[in-house]
């Protein structure tokens, strides 16, 4: 009698085991769902969490944007020539907005004898830039802001151009990636796009 016992018990425990497995079986490669508190415990990501969740990999994809374009202007912008100057960095980084504007108003200053609208540079703040100290490690993100339907991006920091010059840079996702729309010196309180807008308005 024990011994019948015993093996009913030992079935038991069996059957209870091999359901527990075969239920945390279906759901390996479920990325949908997320246990919570041990087995048994599900939980459905809600359209709040996965609209956070968006947010987050966009601000992660920003930042990084950002340290790529400041790599690539450090080495614009020093003795190795490994990329050209503004044009380059604007087909490279810059939206189809930003690259029209600028183009228009070089027609518009070709017969200008002098400098023209672009009397600095908007990619280091000046006329005059520290030439290979422009890096990534000396920009300082202090803020990123984003906006949906269409994707926008305002991302405020400091970028050391001698001394440091806190700028704001906008920009606008586009061909599957982001883009700079405008780029704005808060310390001189020049906003570069509306500056150019109303240049080719006068």
């Amino acid at each position: 009698m024990k011994k019948t016992l015993i093996a009913l018990v030992a079935a038991t425990a069996i059957s209870f085991t091999s359901c527990g497995n075969k239920t945390n079986g279906s759901d390996q490669g479920n990325d949908s769902i997320f246990m919570l508190d041990g087995p048994g415990s599900e939980y459905n990501p809600t359209e709040h969490d996965l609209k956070m969740n968006t947010l987050a990999v966009q601000k992660k994809a920003v930042k990084k944007k950002v340290e790529e374009i400041y790599e690539a202007v450090n080495k614009a912008y020093s003795n190795t020539g490994e990329y050209g100057t503004d044009t380059d960095l604007d087909e490279m980084f810059c939206s189809d907005d930003w690259r029209e504007k600028v183009k228009a108003v070089r027609i518009k200053d070709m017969p200008i004898d002098g400098m023209g609208f672009f009397d600095a540079d908007y990619w280091v703040m000046g006329q005059d830039y520290d030439m290979g100290n422009i890096s990534v490690s000396n920009i300082k993100i202090t803020d990123i802001e984003l906006d949906e339907e269409p994707w926008r991006a305002t991302v405020d920091c400091t970028l050391h151009n001698f001394s440091p010059i806190p700028i704001s840079i906008e920009f606008v996702h586009e061909e599957n990636t982001w883009k700079v729309d405008d780029l704005i010196d808060l310390k001189a309180g020049l906003d570069w796009k509306r500056a150019m807008i109303a240049y080719l308005n006068e």
